[in-house]
């Protein structure tokens, strides 16, 4: 494998170099965050019974676990695996699960 680390040095100012190393230390906290949440998620429904699942993630309104437990599994697919999801798709499962989680 080649040599693709790119060190970075961090200054004490606000500087590109130091936005781009929290924008991947973001992005790296958020496909972990993901894996773990779909990795529970997906553990806490039997049968098409999410009363576990709601309960566990506080969700308020009854039969929407299921939902949850999609929109989990679509961003870890395209965060985590080699799924492939294609563009408009991708983009769309996305926006889907900042619109219906999102701003609480």
């Amino acid at each position: 494998m080649a040599n693709d680390y790119m060190p970075i040095t961090k200054n004490g100012r606000s500087s590109l170099g130091t936005a781009a190393i929290a924008a991947a230390n973001q992005f790296k906290d958020l496909c972990d965050r993901i894996a773990g949440l779909t990795e529970i998620a997906s553990h806490q429904w039997d049968t098409g019974d999410y009363t576990v699942l709601e309960a566990q993630f506080s969700m308020q309104n009854a039969g929407q676990g299921d939902d949850l437990l999609g929109l989990l599994t679509q961003m870890n697919d395209i965060l985590n695996t080699s799924t492939e999801v294609t563009g408009a798709n991708r983009l769309l499962q996305i926006k889907q699960f900042i619109g219906r989680i999102a701003g609480q």
